[in-house]
């Protein structure tokens, strides 16, 4: 059952790149309108891109519960997964403000991870 968990919660980290793409992808599709001078198209296209990386990093919240969980209860952690979460942590960073929060709680508790 743990190792199930573990690549539940790995599988679920992985929407946060998705969601990460996302509001890149429109950040450059924004950049690319900016010539046509038409403010309300970038706004708009600005809006979609931070609604679909927000419907993308919501699986993500509850892979990540799921990996402070894994790591307050389960005595050994893979390798691997303890790496793989510090790393997603670092990312959280990114995603500003509740991201930046999420993934600071999240690499305090790595490390006193044993």
């Amino acid at each position: 059952m743990q190792t199930i968990l573990v690549i539940l919660s790995a599988s679920l980290q992985l929407f946060y790149l998705l969601a990460l793409f996302h509001i890149g992808l429109g950040a450059f599709n924004a950049m690319d309108l900016v010539a046509s001078g038409d403010p309300k198209l970038i706004a708009g296209t600005l809006s979609a891109s931070i609604v679909k990386s927000l419907l993308a990093a919501a699986p993500s919240v509850f892979g990540l519960l799921l990996s402070a969980h894994l790591t307050r209860t389960v005595g050994a952690l893979p390798k691997w997964f303890k790496s793989y979460s510090r790393f997603m942590s670092y990312l959280w960073l990114l995603f500003v403000p509740v991201g930046s929060f999420i993934g600071y709680l999240q690499l305090k508790r790595l490390r006193n991870a044993s």
